[in-house]
């Protein structure tokens, strides 16, 4: 009898251990679908983001082209109306091709050349090629760079990269304010170990605690935004050996700094 109530509690003890592991089976199952699902539904929001991202560019593309027909074509042409057409569909091209460029660098590795490059040059090169952008969103620029010229060791595209966005994401900040003169304060120095340039706009700003994930992939606080330029940017600094930091200003707007180790003279 001892024998029998031996094999049964055996048995009981084989039937819950075989119940349990497929209850674990179970679990983790709904676990890989319930992963997936949520996969699926992010990937889904990405392709409608990117999807508005190429379109809303396209739309803006088209109609300013559009008009800078109907300008020149008038029986005396408004060259002047033509040509702001023209050179917003320039910018608008320009700026779809940094959020192309921000993607693909975003999903591959990086693996970058290090040289020593003048931050000072970088910053100007920047300043050139965002000056159509600046201009439609009439905004001043204040400049004020180091006299020595401080040196980094940087890829300079990739660099570039970083300033081009740093000064978009500025630009968008200041064209949601209309209750005074939109400004932009780019300045360059150097500290003991770091070069540093900083973006100084006053614009709406940040909350007085920024939040961690402001560098995050997919977080924006733009309407329509990606929330791919400042991921991008932390990911290029990191792979500099250096940094990007946001600040609110006291007054109005906010300030990044963008650092680099510094290269001795």
């Amino acid at each position: 009898m001892l024998e029998v109530n031996s094999m049964l509690s055996v048995r009981s003890v084989v039937m819950d251990l075989f119940e349990l592991r497929t209850a674990v089976d179970l679990l983790h199952g709904t676990e890989r679908e319930s992963d997936r699902q949520l996969r699926l539904t992010q990937l889904g929001e990405l392709a409608g983001t990117i999807m508005h991202e190429v379109n809303q560019p396209l739309g803006a593309i088209i109609s300013s082209a559009d008009a800078a027909l109907r300008w020149l074509d008038r029986d005396i042409p408004n060259v002047a109306s033509a040509t702001r057409s023209i050179q917003r569909i320039r910018a608008i091209a320009g700026r779809s091709g940094r959020t192309i460029a921000d993607l693909q660098l975003l999903s591959a590795n990086i693996l970058i050349d290090l040289t020593e490059q003048s931050l000072n040059s970088i910053i100007e090169e920047a300043l050139r090629i965002s000056k159509p952008q600046l201009a439609l969103a009439e905004v001043t620029t204040r400049i004020c760079l180091d006299p020595t010229r401080p040196v980094a060791k940087a890829n300079m595209d990739l660099l570039l990269q970083v300033m081009l966005n740093v000064i978009q994401n500025a630009i968008d900040s200041v064209l949601e304010v209309s209750n005074r003169k939109r400004t932009l304060s780019l300045r360059t120095f150097t500290s003991s170990e770091s070069v540093v340039v900083e973006f100084e706009d006053n614009g709406v700003g940040l909350s007085q605690d920024p939040a961690a994930d402001l560098f995050d992939p997919l977080y924006t606080t733009k309407k329509g935004g990606m929330g791919l330029g400042l991921a991008l940017c932390r990911r290029v600094m990191v792979a500099h050996g250096g940094s990007i930091q946001a600040r609110p200003n006291p007054v109005h707007g906010a300030t990044f700094a963008v650092s680099l180790p510094r290269v001795a003279p």
